[in-house]
């Protein structure tokens, strides 16, 4: 390892591995942490039997606009949507929802009726389900009804108006008020109804059973349900549950934005950009290497570049071959060969003088090694730097005679 790396690079990159996992950790439980306050009671968000999971979906599924808001509901909802507010618990759900300057134009309040005990066993089912006493749902009833009471019966005959579809609701609760004018009622009270506060219309819901999920299949309930949603809502408007009044408060975040489409295609983009910088960056992890050092002037540098260019350009064989011929004419020229000689004369009269002087190879052989090379192109410079070596160390034997 370096002296000056205080780290291995499989060090460095388990660290990288361990950090790069505990931010996404973090930033998981930061952006999408979830409070279970209520997961099987009386929302949107449950699977129970109480639960409206099972109306938004429908609601989906028929091309209906739903928004599960966790934050600024009425915001949301203004004159362009319909604001329900199903089964709130909070006496004061009225202040902390839509009251003040917060108010939507359009709201469907729907009052509770049942309480449960979550199954131990499984999370988001309830195990004991009753009924909630009267007067804590006419508390919540009179935030904007004032007086208004609940009373359960069984109807005698159905008033459904313009929907057309009798509910199918096991003990009815209804709501008995004068400032309520009734959409759907019975002789016993009023089922749907409405009350304008100013600008504000605010429908209510005294039966739950009609949009809940164990209430929904029963009878046309469902289509019911439908109907009553798409009649309160606005011209195209969005139908908006919500969820600040079961506990599911969420305050608008860039970051989860972020990881939601259309910016998780951006986000993505930018991770792989930054990884594939950071690998990048790898290759050059510790103590820079030594500038290269520049051009030495002179005959050797010169050789030096000209050599790795001709290596490079795989141009070897081909110099080998002229090398071969430049030696065969230089040795002919020392030893006062005859001139009329040529070719394979030449080499015969070379070798026969290097047999009388001692010589250790045959220029032939020599000759025939650098053939076979410039057949394969690209053979390798230590066995062409062998063989020109063999070449002069022959030149020098028959020569000086060493």
């Amino acid at each position: 390892m370096n002296q000056t790396q205080p780290y291995s690079a499989r060090t460095v990159y388990w660290l990288l591995a361990v950090g790069v996992l505990s931010f996404a950790a973090a930033a998981y439980f930061m952006i999408y942490a979830q409070s279970d306050v209520g997961a099987a009671k009386a929302n949107a968000f449950s699977y129970s039997a109480i639960g409206h999971r099972a109306l938004v979906d429908t609601l989906r599924a028929l091309d209906i606009p739903v928004v599960v808001s966790r934050a600024d509901s009425p915001a949301k909802a203004g004159s362009e949507s319909l604001l329900v507010v199903a089964e709130p618990r909070r006496k004061s759900w009225y202040t902390d929802t839509i009251g003040a300057a917060r108010r939507a134009e359009s709201v469907l309040l729907v009052l509770p009726k049942w309480d449960g005990f979550k199954d131990p066993a499984r999370s988001h089912w309830l195990w004991i389900v009753g009924m909630l006493p009267t007067d804590y749902i006419e508390s919540i009833l009179q935030e904007v009804v004032p007086g208004g009471t609940v009373q359960r019966s069984t109807p005698t005959r159905w008033h459904v108006g313009r929907f057309g579809v009798t509910p199918a609701i096991e003990h009815p609760q209804f709501i008995a008020s004068s400032l309520l004018d009734p959409v759907i009622w019975t002789d016993q009270g009023v089922l749907l109804g409405v009350i304008r506060q100013g600008y504000q219309t605010v429908w209510v819901l005294s039966d739950p059973d009609i949009l809940s999920n164990h209430g929904l299949g029963a009878g046309d309930n469902g289509v019911l349900a439908v109907r009553v949603l798409d009649a309160l809502r606005p011209l195209d408007g969005a139908v908006i549950f919500d969820e600040t009044v079961h506990g599911y408060w969420q305050p608008p975040s860039l970051w989860r934005s972020m990881f939601e489409l259309p910016f998780l295609i951006p986000v993505i983009l930018t991770f792989v950009a930054v990884f594939v910088l950071a690998w990048s960056a790898t290759g050059r992890f510790g103590s820079p290497l030594p500038a290269r050092p520049g051009l030495v002037p002179g005959k050797t540098a010169l050789i030096d570049n000209t050599a790795s260019l001709l290596r490079f350009g795989g141009h070897g064989s081909a110099i080998l071959k002229r090398y071969t011929d430049v030696t065969l004419r230089d040795v002919a020229h020392r030893l006062n060969a005859p001139r009329r000689l040529e070719g394979p004369d030449l080499i015969a009269w070379v070798d026969r003088v290097g047999t009388t002087r001692g010589a250790t190879k045959r220029f032939r052989d020599l000759q025939d090694r650098a053939d076979r090379l410039e057949v394969n192109v690209r053979s390798d410079a230590p066995r062409l730097a062998r063989l020109a070596r063999r070449l002069y160390q022959w030149k020098r034997e028959i020569i000086d005679g060493s």
